[in-house]
């Protein structure tokens, strides 16, 4: 997997370092270009193969209502994620870094999320 130009962007917040928790509201998460291996294919004309490598590119941006880190419990808590896939296609590498486009995915919810670390 490869992650080309991704951006995080927080508001301003005030972290008060005798409180064991913070809540950050309204994080965004750019990434302009994943791109993940899927498999190699043979393109044949005649006797002539080219095993040629696919990757599924997604450029997509995520978001979460809030996310809150708490040192006491070791815990992230991601509140209201959802992950936005705009013009998702598939690479082929090995021909001039052609990209395939698929057909749009706008906005995929998901659930609340508590991460312990």
């Amino acid at each position: 997997m490869n992650v080309v130009g991704a951006t995080l962007t927080i508001p301003k917040i005030r972290i008060d370092p005798s409180r064991p928790v913070v809540t950050v509201p309204d994080v965004k998460v750019s990434i302009p270009r994943l791109r993940v291996p899927l498999s190699t294919i043979t393109l044949r004309c005649g006797l002539l193969a080219l095993p040629v490598q696919v990757d599924l590119i997604i450029p997509s941006t995520a978001r979460v209502q809030a996310a809150t880190l708490n040192l006491s419990a070791r815990t992230i808590t991601l509140t209201n994620p959802s992950m936005s896939i705009n013009g998702a296609g598939l690479g082929i590498p090995g021909l001039g870094d052609l990209v395939i486009p698929l057909p749009p995915i706008l906005n995929v919810p998901l659930p609340t999320t508590a991460i312990a670390f």
